[in-house]
């Protein structure tokens, strides 16, 4: 197994890009996931009353948080609110 202090500084930048880019990958698969679980509870999409430029505009800007049947348990509105979240330290 190769030692981190062996690394070139070439070598720990790409090293330290490609864990960067697995965590954004994951985020937005958790997100992508979020999206599908809201759809299959409500029926629509998260942001389906916007166009989508404005969409991909809200989704970098500000949380969301959709509005979910009663029915709904605890556990699942918890998955939703986390998955929706756009801080990646609060997933």
């Amino acid at each position: 197994m190769t030692k981190w202090y062996y690394l070139t500084s070439e070598c720990a930048t790409v090293v330290c890009l490609s864990v960067l880019l697995i965590v954004c990958l994951f985020v937005c698969y958790l997100r992508s996931l979020g999206c599908t679980v809201v759809e299959m509870l409500t029926g629509k999409p998260p942001l389906g009353h916007l166009e989508p430029a404005a969409a991909m505009f809200r989704i970098g800007g500000r949380p969301m948080e959709p509005t979910l049947p009663e029915n709904v348990s605890l556990d699942a509105k918890e998955f939703v609110k986390a998955a929706l979240t756009w801080l990646v330290s609060t997933i």
